[in-house]
């Protein structure tokens, strides 16, 4: 070989270049994001309209659960046995 020639390479794909990048792919998104405008990235809602749309924020999930309790039967006495509730609802 001779002294200070070059070697011809090829040019990595961009699928290898993904894998090589050593910024994070969240960092990249956020940089995406950077580039929107900021009515299209947030909405100015109203307060109200803040707790209608994520009401799991303020009264916990909204979902419906089961799980095995002990609650009362018709006679006074304790039975364990599984019930569905809205854990929201029962806060």
């Amino acid at each position: 070989m001779v002294r200070g020639a070059l070697k011809v390479v090829p040019a990595p794909s961009p699928k290898v270049l993904n894998e090589l990048d050593p910024e994070p792919l969240a960092t990249r998104q956020a940089r995406v994001l950077d580039k929107r405008a900021v009515e299209d990235v947030y909405k100015k809602v109203t307060p109200r309209e803040h707790i209608l749309l994520r009401p799991d924020t303020y009264i916990g999930s909204v979902q419906p659960t089961t799980d095995a309790l002990w609650v009362p039967d018709d006679e006074g006495k304790m039975r364990f046995r599984d019930v569905t509730y809205v854990p929201g609802l029962y806060k």
